[in-house]
């Protein structure tokens, strides 16, 4: 009896030294081992220091992708530019820079063994590229403002996705800064279906615009196929973030590399199925230094956001990159010649409110103790 008790002890101490397999969400051991590995692993409390880096990451991100609408702007300044090619080249670019640094890491790009997590990324990578494509879609389809309304109510869907996915506390405060931010873009994106009068000052100045462009500029505010595209942009926004959150333990470059080839997929069909422009044989040098450099902000802007994914919230991380409307409306005045209306103060200072909020979001809820709050 005493060798078999000496034999079992030596096993229990082999199970407390054995590491859970790598992204595991739940131990791949007996039920002799559940009592050392819970079924549930909590995600580690991140650090001060963490956070407030998050927070400079979502904004650096956020600048990236503001200098990659600016890009998708000009490069069909000159000629219409196909959307499909475009985004051909926003997933090629990253593929071609993170392959070095998947063989550098040797991470494998299956990721870890569990079911759950691989399931996830390939619904990352599937989603992701019909995202895009409902981006490029919506803002060809419809004006600036409509657009803007629509897709930077993501954090709406965020929340609500968070409540159900990722069991997020949605209390009182949260409530009102996602009203005061959905209210700030409404008023400074002024879509037309509420701002009717603005129907006929389009983004770029008129004296780019030939008359029959304008007509179709104003036409296209009651694109019920662009409203849908731009609102299911929104929609898969939200859940890719929640993905990413849920899936954040994985290296980056992995990540990066299913984004890449999600859109590719999309982007090859859209272009053999679906359009009707030349391949590339029409694009300038001009054009081609413009969608490289979409495709390189729009990389550096991921890695930023899946970093500060790691530390908090996908709710917050979508709330901090909403000052993009405040600082694209400002190139729009000061690059595209837009009239600025006093309203618009309005809504960029409740966005910028609402950016504020949910940075001291934390600190408000410890000083009011209320489980509503």
């Amino acid at each position: 009896s005493l060798l078999q008790e000496m034999s079992t002890s030596e096993d229990d101490r082999l199970l407390e030294s054995s590491p859970a397999s790598y992204g595991a969400a739940e131990p791949s051991y007996s039920s002799d081992s559940d009592a050392h590995f819970p079924v549930k692993l909590e995600r580690p409390q991140p650090k001060q220091s963490q956070v407030c880096l998050s927070y400079i990451f979502c904004i650096i991100s956020g600048f990236c992708f503001i200098a990659c609408n600016v890009c998708i702007k000009l490069a069909s300044s000159d000629f219409p530019v196909s959307s499909w090619q475009m985004n051909f080249v926003r997933g090629a670019v990253p593929l071609v820079v993170i392959t070095p640094v998947l063989c550098w890491k040797k991470e494998n790009i299956c990721g870890p063994p569990d079911i759950k997590t691989r399931l996830r990324m390939l619904a990352v990578a599937c989603t992701s590229g019909t995202m895009l494509m409902c981006v490029f879609e919506g803002i060809d389809r419809l004006p600036f403002g409509d657009y803007s309304a629509i897709a930077f109510s993501s954090p709406v869907f965020t929340m609500i996705l968070s409540i159900f996915l990722l069991k997020d506390h949605f209390g009182i405060y949260r409530s009102i800064i996602g009203i005061i931010l959905t209210m700030g873009v409404v008023i400074i994106s002024r879509p037309t279906a509420l701002f009717p009068t603005d129907s006929d000052q389009p983004i770029i100045p008129a004296t780019n615009l030939t008359d029959s462009q304008t007509k179709h500029e104003v036409k296209k505010s009651t694109d019920i196929l662009g409203i849908a595209f731009a609102l299911t942009g929104a929609v898969l926004s939200a859940w890719i973030t929640i993905l990413v959150r849920q899936i954040s333990h994985i290296h980056f470059s992995v990540q990066v590399f299913w984004f890449s080839i999600g859109g590719l997929v999309v982007s090859l069909a859209g272009m053999l199925l679906v359009d009707g422009e030349p391949l590339f044989t029409t694009w300038t040098q001009t054009t081609w230094l413009l969608s490289i450099s979409q495709a390189v902000l729009a990389l550096f802007g991921a890695i930023f956001i899946l970093k500060a994914l790691c530390w908090i919230s996908p709710t917050k991380n979508k709330i901090i990159r909403s000052f993009q409307v405040v600082v694209s409306y400002i190139i729009q005045v000061a690059a595209f010649g837009t009239v600025p209306h006093l309203s618009d103060y309005v809504g960029a200072l409740m966005i910028i409110m609402a950016v504020l909020g949910v940075v001291m979001e934390d600190r408000m809820v410890k000083l009011v103790k209320c489980r509503y709050f």
